[in-house]
């Protein structure tokens, strides 16, 4: 946190006003008592995905599995801070757990890895039937990828958590839902753009590296329609 309050010293004393410095680990103290709720919600969701991941309907409908993996974080103090103040929430004129419940709704997320295009869009829409999803939160980048060529289907869905002395409390979960290939491409721009002023020639790279995976996810998916077909028609023969 001494590394953040360098960075952004000025903003912070104008969103929390006097005694910034004290205000900020106050609000520390608030934001992992809050993360550690959001916690409590990841862990139910991977138990969910993970019992959806081995159910024998899952396998059976495609004769394999459709994801290949799923990991999970939770966003830092300092990162869900800095977000706060780029996106200027509220205005950039307030900043407290409130705005932070708010406005920051990918505190707790999962990524799901799966082989083909399809099979993401499939597992997103029975997500979205399983889960409440918070309302305006869906975003389809696979069939409309950002203009840098990100692909991705991502939406936050509600979470209650039982506390039990309290009453449950309601938790965001982020949820992204990607191939292997999109998921490749999205650590690559991270780890070399990601918060970073790049220029254009980079950004057109990018775009291309994207729509060239697309076309492999293509014809992953034409492959896989292929065997089964092949693989249907030697059953049958062999009946």
């Amino acid at each position: 946190m001494i590394e953040l309050k360098v960075r952004f010293a000025e903003k912070l004393q104008k969103l929390l006003g006097e005694d910034w410095e004290n205000k900020l680990v106050e609000l520390k103290a608030e934001y992992d008592e809050y993360a550690a709720e959001c916690a409590c919600g990841l862990r139910h969701i991977e138990v969910c995905i993970r019992n959806y991941q081995y159910s024998p309907g899952m396998k059976s409908k495609r004769s394999y599995n459709p994801i290949v993996s799923f990991d999970s974080r939770l966003k830092t103090f300092d990162s869900v801070i800095e977000k706060c103040i780029r996106k200027k929430y509220c205005g950039g004129e307030k900043l407290d757990i409130e705005v932070i419940k708010k406005e920051v709704l990918d505190v707790a997320g999962i990524r799901i890895i799966t082989k083909y295009t399809d099979d993401a869009i499939t597992l997103s829409d029975a997500l979205r039937d399983h889960f409440v999803e918070r309302p305006g939160t869906f975003k389809d980048y696979i069939s409309n990828p950002k203009e840098n060529g990100y692909k991705s289907i991502q939406f936050t869905i509600g979470k209650d958590i039982d506390l039990l002395a309290e009453k449950p409390k309601n938790v965001p979960i982020e949820i992204q839902i990607r191939t292997a290939n999109m998921n490749s491409w999205s650590s690559i721009e991270h780890d070399l753009c990601y918060k970073k002023d790049m220029p254009g020639e980079v950004f057109e790279a990018f775009r291309e590296y994207s729509a060239v995976l697309a076309e492999c996810d293509q014809k992953a998916m034409q492959l896989r329609d292929l065997c089964m077909k092949y693989n249907i028609e030697i059953d049958e023969v062999n009946k």
